[in-house]
């Protein structure tokens, strides 16, 4: 986060605190992006390796391409509220800067349940390779 200069005001500093929110997202939404990509890589020559559950096997890809695709969406809107926050430093009354904070809050509270389930499907495939690694 970029440092706090004595003469920020505190709409500023919530604009510096957001913006340090998104930033962070994104590094772990690009991340998760790779991860997701490496987790397939690794399931589809897992199953055409070694003989395995067809129906555990699909699950899984279908749970990764839906985690793909919504990781996806997510970092499309990262971005876009990255360019729209820039709007916050216009507000000059209370409401819009209400509206920017909420906005930001559901964001949050989204992205906090898009990893949570990601992390549980991580470790659904760490448990569906373990046996299979020797």
């Amino acid at each position: 986060m970029q440092e706090i200069k004595s003469h920020y005001n505190e709409n500023d500093i919530q604009v510096l605190q957001m913006n340090s929110d998104l930033s962070h997202w994104r590094e772990i939404a690009e991340n998760a992006q790779s991860e997701i990509n490496f987790l397939s890589n690794l399931l589809h020559q897992s199953t055409a390796k070694q003989p395995v559950n067809e129906a555990d096997a699909q699950f899984l890809k279908n749970e990764l391409k839906s985690a793909r695709e919504f990781n996806e969406a997510l970092i499309d809107q990262i971005l876009q509220l990255e360019t729209k926050l820039e709007g916050m430093k216009e507000c000059e009354d209370l409401e819009c800067e209400t509206y920017f904070l909420n906005e930001h809050l559901q964001h949050k509270r989204k992205i906090r349940e898009h990893f949570s389930k990601y992390r549980n499907l991580k470790k659904t495939l760490f448990s569906y390779f373990n046996p299979g690694i020797e």
